[in-house]
């Protein structure tokens, strides 16, 4: 390409690039300058690590450190640690795992680029995606070692397939993508819902085109006939992996993700912290009333959702935008109209998985409210995968209802305010 269309590409997606360039500065600052354990769940997920960098297999049928991770041997969420155990048997540094994760971040912030233009207009895609570059959290979660930062990008990648599915149904496009989505389930539990009904949006277009399902053969050039039977052996590696996990745990402990007394003695399972403290609150909250749904929402679910975008920071401009287009998102999914997005279709299909995700997540948190008596686990990151999708039918909406002239002024005052209040995490 000729620096003259190189120009040309890099004007045409800037404001991606420069959120891009601002997520690596201050995530990769992080890497180097902040404490292990100064982000909740990062000196599990280091830990988990070491575990499975002890040995070949991604079974562990023994452990030797019980107080920071509690119980590991029948976790469905594991695939991660398992993976990222090889490059730290080689590095052996938390820092460069750090870098890594932080090559991860970038891939999801284009990922979900590409993904957002399949339904909407390159300008809205460019803006969505650069909130979600540019939030505090989303630096700070891939920082370090944690889950998130490979399922973003893969939940991402599973969306994106699903979408070109729906538009050109390839067969070996079909069984990588039901792959990609079983092993979602194994980096992490919360994947499983949304796995659930991606699985059946995925099996739909099978059955919509199977005729061609029926009658494929091999094909007959040698490298798509390789990528085809890497695509199979992928997927017979996760359904193996899925039945050794979530299978043999419903099969011996009658749950996919048994909890750790189930397995473990209880001595063992209560030296993790995050096990006392739930035992302790159960038990000091014992018989006491719980919020009503209603108030736990305004009290607790919504304040502690929207102040861990921008966690640990007191960031009080970039918040209030956040707030400010979680609001307008709100009220502009009661009234969506088909100006802005590419594909109706593919925009609701999206909406309604992050509908039904954050649903998911509050039912979560509400139970552990509900056992507990106190508000834990309620994290602004838990919206990361959906939190786009809905800043895109937010935009999308509101263009569609001004008139012509009003849109160009408020996309610059959209990508202005993004800018500035991302200024205040470099500061």
């Amino acid at each position: 390409m000729s620096v003259k269309g190189q120009t040309r590409k890099l004007r045409e997606h800037w404001l991606v690039a420069v959120a891009t360039a601002i997520f690596t500065i201050t995530s990769t600052i992080q890497v180097f300058t902040r404490t292990l354990g100064s982000v909740p769940d990062e000196a599990y997920h280091l830990e988990a690590i070491r575990q499975y960098a002890g040995q070949w297999s991604p079974i562990l049928t023994s452990q030797s450190n019980f107080a920071t991770t509690g119980d590991l041997t029948r976790t469905p969420s594991y695939l991660y640690h398992y993976l990222m155990s090889f490059p730290y048997r080689v590095l052996e540094s938390q820092n460069m795992i750090g870098l890594i994760t932080v090559g991860f971040g970038i891939l999801s912030i284009w990922l979900l680029y590409k993904l957002l233009r399949e339904v909407t207009t390159n300008r809205l895609a460019q803006q969505a995606t650069a909130l979600y570059a540019v939030i505090p959290i989303t630096g700070i979660v891939f920082a370090g070692p944690n889950y998130d930062n490979l399922l973003l990008p893969l939940g991402f990648l599973i969306m994106l397939l699903c979408l070109k599915n729906r538009k050109d149904f390839r067969l070996d496009r079909a069984v990588l993508t039901l792959a990609l989505i079983i092993f979602g389930c194994l980096i992490k539990f919360a994947f499983a819902p949304l796995a659930i009904i991606l699985g059946l949006h995925l099996l739909w277009s099978v059955r919509l085109n199977w005729e061609e399902v029926r009658d494929h053969q091999l094909p007959a050039k040698f490298l798509p006939a390789i990528y085809f039977v890497f695509c199979s052996l992928l997927l017979a590696t996760s359904i193996g992996l899925a039945w050794e996990r979530y299978g043999q745990n419903v099969v011996l402990y009658g749950n996919p993700q048994p909890s750790c007394i189930k397995v473990q003695p209880e001595s063992k399972c209560l030296l993790y912290s995050v096990n006392q403290r739930n035992a302790e609150f159960a038990k000091k909250n014992l018989g006491q009333p719980r919020k009503s749904v209603t108030t736990y929402v305004a009290k607790d679910w919504v304040k502690h959702m929207i102040s861990g975008l921008v966690y640990p920071s007191s960031f009080r401009k970039f918040r209030l935008v956040v707030v400010a287009y979680v609001v307008i998102a709100s009220m502009s999914i009661l009234a969506v109209r088909s100006s802005g997005f590419n594909n109706k279709s593919n925009t609701t299909f999206m909406l309604g998985l992050a509908i039904f995700y954050g649903s998911v997540v509050f039912l979560e948190n509400y139970s552990t409210y509900k056992i507990t008596g106190e508000p834990f686990a309620i994290n602004g990151r838990y919206l990361l995968p959906v939190l786009p999708i809905v800043l895109v039918t937010t935009q999308a909406n509101i263009i569609a209802w001004l008139p012509k002239n009003a849109r160009k002024y408020l996309s610059v005052m959209a990508v202005a305010s993004l800018l500035w209040a991302s200024a205040y995490t470099v500061i």
